[in-house]
């Protein structure tokens, strides 16, 4: 339907036969790199469990909602994305390539194209994972799974800020697993997590080098 018709907004459920709704918000993002397009996408889930909303978000989606549906509030979110139907034009803007990890176009559009804000973004990034990624891993070593709960999910929502969707994954992995206690196979998550963090910072950092702050101020 989202390739047939111009839609201002979809509300998605999370849960369908074939395709759930995570899968397809992810497909639809995929297409829109080469579109210059954004369609707003609401997730609509059965039942408010925690951590719905950041599953959703890290797939793509841009709100959320829970079954039984307030009326109000699906009608809030409605007029406040769907407006933003088109990307700004970020053509003039140099960016680092999107891929599979991660999607810059999509966030700066999330911003509606305030390159500034973005950029503080950027940096706010980059000054702050080194010290949760240290957090971490004495987290990790010591089997403290309090602080690796609580760590994963402070660095999984910067991450989310740029799509950078392996990153929120493996966060989020973590964040779960400290949740109930159980680190069992957590050293590996945590791997693949650092390994993915270089790729994103390393992106970040060849942003700020290409693109000079707005205002003049130096990161």
């Amino acid at each position: 339907m989202t390739e047939r018709e111009k839609l201002d907004v979809v509300v998605m459920d999370a849960q369908m036969p074939e395709m759930d709704g995570l899968q397809a918000t992810r497909e639809i993002r995929a297409r829109e790199k080469t579109t210059e397009t954004h369609l707003p996408i609401i997730a609509l889930t059965a039942s408010a469990m925690r951590g719905d909303r950041e599953r959703c978000l890290a797939a793509g989606m841009d709100g959320y909602i829970s079954k039984p549906i307030n009326a109000q509030e699906l009608v809030t979110l409605v007029e406040t994305l769907g407006s933003q139907t088109r990307l700004a034009k970020l053509s003039d803007q140099r960016l680092p390539e999107s891929g599979a990890q991660f999607d810059f176009r999509t966030a700066l559009a999330r911003l509606e194209g305030d390159v500034e804000i973005f950029r503080e973004q950027v940096v706010f990034f980059l000054r702050d994972t080194p010290g949760l990624l240290s957090g971490l891993q004495e987290a990790l070593a010591a089997g403290d799974a309090e602080h690796v709960r609580t760590t994963a999910h402070r660095l999984k929502g910067l991450a989310a800020a740029f799509d950078a969707q392996a990153v929120t994954e493996r966060a989020f992995d973590l964040e779960q697993r400290g949740q109930r206690g159980d680190l069992q196979d957590a050293a590996a998550v945590l791997k693949q997590l650092e390994e993915a963090l270089s790729q994103l910072t390393a992106a970040l950092i060849g942003y700020l080098e290409l693109s000079p702050s707005v205002s003049g101020n130096g990161a």
